[in-house]
């Protein structure tokens, strides 16, 4: 385990439904070594990182500072895993260490704009680091074609629907990026996309609807995005792309996911969040420079988009 990667993680435990832990799971798994978490509250953060130790029966070291844990560890990972309001402060620790990153979504929070993510962008990808964003439903796609039968052509409708915890734009905050990142999945080449026409309805703080057209050099994309807050897991979820609709069904019991067509087909699939790790642990391995251009342009072009979206939402709520 000597040559393995080393990773911290901001944000190791699972207050407001963090993912630390699960990032801990599958960084594990594909070899990399969690070196320490990075929590506010020290002996929160050291009750986070105990936890984290039987998950991957290694020692973490639990630290109130990022650029402490980065330079003690001698970390090449950061998994930043904190709430949206803190990214923009981590990443510019990041900026100033030869580590890549992989950040929970938004890539930045909802407000800021796109112009001060083009800026963490460019500092964290001039040197050949490798940076991703969380945004797990891409890593469905390939599941949800095996059913579709479909081609990468451009789709004419796209509809979503999610189930987050919040109420009210926070629901909207939290699961933009998801429908974003399902877009530019869709609409090769993605940094082509535009929204336009964003109309967003608010029957009430748990419920939520957007509709806006999705433009792009090949066409245009009716796009219809479903939130109903709902309190505990599995929470409901489906996709729908040109009238095939495909809904993600988890097994309680053991959290095992599939997805299934109107029609009772289903396939299996992978966790999306084990998948996407899987992947970030690839690349930072590989060092395809062609690859970390792709997902830094992805980033840039996905933080106008999303703060197209949340900036949208109606003033009056």
């Amino acid at each position: 385990m000597g040559d393995s990667p080393r990773c911290v993680i901001v944000g190791p435990g699972r207050t407001r439904n963090g993912l630390g832990p699960f990032f801990a799971r599958y960084l594990a798994e594909a070899g990399v070594e969690v070196q320490g978490g990075v929590g506010r509250d020290l002996d929160r953060t050291r009750a986070a990182c105990e936890g984290i130790e039987r998950i991957t029966g290694t020692h973490v070291a639990p630290y109130d500072d990022l650029e402490e844990a980065i330079r003690d560890s001698g970390a090449t990972i950061v998994v930043i895993a904190s709430p949206a309001p803190f990214h923009e402060a981590h990443l510019e620790v990041a900026m100033r260490h030869p580590v890549d990153v992989l950040c929970e979504k938004p890539f930045i929070a909802p407000g800021a704009t796109p112009d001060r993510a083009d800026a963490l962008v460019d500092a964290l990808a001039a040197d050949g680091r490798l940076l991703v964003e969380n945004c797990q439903w891409t890593w469905v796609l390939p599941g949800f074609t095996a059913l579709a039968g479909r081609t990468r052509a451009l789709p004419a409708q796209v509809s979503m629907r999610l189930s987050p915890s919040g109420i009210g734009r926070a629901m909207l905050d939290d699961s933009a990026s998801h429908l974003v990142s399902v877009l530019q999945e869709l609409a090769e080449p993605a940094g082509s996309l535009e929204l336009d026409e964003i109309g967003i309805e608010t029957a009430s703080d748990e419920a939520v609807d957007v509709r806006c057209v999705g433009r792009h050099p090949s066409g245009c994309i009716d796009v219809a995005f479903e939130l109903r807050r709902v309190r505990t897991q599995p929470r409901p979820a489906w996709i729908e792309v040109d009238g095939f609709r495909a809904e993600r069904v988890v097994d309680p019991s053991t959290y095992a996911m599939r997805l299934r067509a109107q029609d009772g087909r289903e396939v299996p699939l992978e966790d999306p969040l084990r998948a996407l790790v899987y992947g970030f642990v690839a690349d930072h391995r590989a060092r395809d420079l062609d690859r970390f251009r792709t997902h830094a342009d992805r980033i840039r072009a996905r933080a106008r988009l999303y703060a197209d979206l949340v900036d949208a939402w109606p003033s009056s709520r």
